[in-house]
């Protein structure tokens, strides 16, 4: 989890205006978790990790109404999300030095479940916790 600054972009556009629902969490998702982009388009967004040989990655899926919306559809299906990551610590300084990391956070490095996690909300509200894998 290497996060990149995102400095005055990350509300506005480049040319000024605000950006959309969409363009928001690719920001956050690749910006933030390193997620790539598999697809996209006015209306959809479709995002992944890069594949690590180890079974079939989850791929995260965000929608609008429609190409004038500007409301993700954000469903009742989902509670949170979990991703494993070799040092939750060094996640959450990693997330900290960046504004959007920093505002993320919202329960820092806590042992729980037999190991440390971390919690943080991606810009829709989702929230996602970041697991400290064993290690081998």
């Amino acid at each position: 989890l290497r996060p990149k600054p995102l400095g005055d972009d990350a509300v506005n556009g480049e040319d000024g205006g605000n950006l959309s629902p969409l363009e928001i969490t690719e920001q956050f998702y690749t910006n933030v978790l390193g997620m790539r982009v598999v697809a996209n388009d006015s209306d959809l967004l479709c995002l992944r990790y890069k594949d690590s040989g180890f079974g079939v990655s989850t791929m995260l899926v965000f929608t609008t109404e429609g190409e004038a919306s500007d409301e993700l559809v954000m469903g009742n299906m989902l509670d949170h999300l979990v991703i494993g990551t070799p040092s939750v610590e060094a996640a959450a300084e990693a997330l900290k030095t960046t504004e959007q990391g920093k505002e993320a956070i919202f329960m820092e490095p806590t042992a729980m479940f037999g190991t440390t996690i971390l919690g943080i909300r991606d810009p829709n509200g989702y929230a996602i916790y970041l697991a400290e894998e064993p290690s081998d």
